[in-house]
């Protein structure tokens, strides 16, 4: 028997799929397109900047005492209180603030935004805090013609709000913290940008007889603080650039360094740059508000 094989099976005579868009598909796939920058832009003005980010960074200090080791540093900077940043958010972060174990509290700055009328709020938010707590001030902590004529009135307002609570303001000084006769010295200056800022007075306000770890708002200030040999400088000013972009990073940056978030090593001194709380505009794109732990550690 001839057994005869069906062509058919052989070959596929169907047509070829159309792989081109029906005119739905299409008009689909161009709305969401569309859709997009909208859904970037309401997540990173009503999303990300809310979108608190806590996490630890170990600090390899040289001659850190074993008493010190382990020591925990809460970093707050950048609140930046006034019409812009709701005082809610700012309520949720103490709170945060309150909830994370740490040993020491550390607020470099900018606490306001050359507003007056946010001083008290946001010290008596600052007053909630239930840690030992030290204070430094930013360029947005002066009246707006400081850098000027050094008029510091919401500075000095800031000053007099804080004698009533138990957070200590460090204006070109130093306060130490002591453990089993062995120092940890907390150094805060004043703002970069005013001629109140005076590292050889600060410094010459104590005898370093521990590490220093140095508050400077502005990272700029490390090649004039690195001849001082503090153990660790902790600034903020920067926001982290506020958006960062892949392979560029932040386009926009308000310093001359390249310190513009993180960790750095500059001449055998930590530098940590803190991304902060706030803003000054109310966007943040891939770079979320930080509350950073320090860790120190013995090198």
């Amino acid at each position: 028997m001839t057994v005869v094989a069906d062509e058919s099976l052989r070959t596929d005579t169907s047509p070829a799929p159309d792989k081109r868009l029906s005119r739905r598909q299409f008009l689909r796939r161009a709305a969401m397109c569309g859709l997009l920058p909208f859904s970037t832009a309401a997540y990173a003005t009503e999303i990300e900047p809310f979108w608190l980010h806590s996490h630890d960074v170990e600090i390899p200090i040289a001659n850190l005492p074993a008493e010190f080791d382990g020591f925990r540093i809460l970093h707050v900077t950048d609140l930046h209180a006034g019409p812009i940043v709701p005082i809610g958010y700012l309520e949720r972060a103490i709170e945060r603030v309150n909830a994370i174990d740490a040993d020491l509290v550390l607020v470099t700055g900018d606490l306001v935004t050359h507003d007056m009328d946010w001083v008290q709020p946001i010290c008596s938010l600052l007053a909630k805090i239930n840690k030992r707590t030290y204070v430094s001030l930013g360029n947005h902590d002066y009246s707006e013609l400081s850098p000027v004529l050094g008029q510091p009135f919401v500075a000095s307002a800031i000053e007099q709000a804080l004698m009533l609570t138990h957070c200590t303001l460090l204006r070109n000084s130093a306060a130490s913290i002591e453990r089993n006769d062995k120092r940890l010295w907390i150094v805060g200056l004043e703002d970069y940008y005013t001629p109140l800022y005076k590292p050889a007075e600060a410094f010459a306000s104590f005898k370093a007889d521990g590490p220093m770890i140095v508050m400077s708002h502005n990272p700029d200030t490390i090649d004039d603080l690195t001849p001082y040999h503090p153990a660790l400088v902790m600034s903020g000013h920067t926001h982290g650039g506020q958006v960062r972009l892949p392979f560029i990073g932040a386009p926009i940056l308000p310093i001359q360094t390249n310190y513009d978030q993180g960790l750095f090593d500059v001449k055998g001194t930590q530098l940590f740059v803190s991304r902060g709380v706030g803003y000054l505009k109310r966007i943040r794109l891939n770079c979320r508000p930080e509350l950073p732990r320090l860790i120190l550690k013995r090198a």
